[in-house]
């Protein structure tokens, strides 16, 4: 899996792209949220975790707290979300993990085509389910 910052040069952007077709990342990707979604003050570096690495970022540092915000400073990405939002998270993971397995599919995760309460911000976060990362 391989999670991508895309500055400009598309409708969607500024946008964080979290895409591959090993649904063995998808399941750590969902472990993660839910871990998040389960206690407050938890945090995590995305990339650190098996299968996942950055390209264009150095590192997405999620956190469960009381507030959802959703900001890159230089090469490093800050994403909190509540606990309830963490775990829509998970769900909307597994709506990938259940797809056919030579399905696509994406999901918006965050910023203005995400569904309510993920709409917040101008930064786009899509996780897609396809080599390619397409959405």
């Amino acid at each position: 899996m391989i999670v991508e910052y895309i500055k400009e040069g598309h409708v969607d952007c500024p946008l964080i792209r979290i895409y591959g077709n090993d649904l063995r990342d998808f399941v750590e990707f969902r472990e993660v949220t839910r871990f998040l979604g389960e206690e407050s003050g938890r945090s995590m570096n995305l990339t650190s975790r098996p299968g996942i690495s950055a390209k264009n970022i150095s590192d997405i540092h999620m956190t469960s707290s009381d507030r959802n915000c959703l900001t890159i400073t230089g090469d490093a990405v800050e994403w909190s979300l509540n606990r309830s939002e963490w775990h829509l998270l998970s769900l909307l993971t597994q709506g990938l993990i259940d797809l056919p397995e030579h399905i696509a599919g994406h999901q918006w995760l965050a910023g203005p085509n995400a569904s309510p309460p993920l709409d917040f911000g101008e930064i786009s976060v899509v996780l897609s389910k396809s080599e390619l990362g397409i959405w």
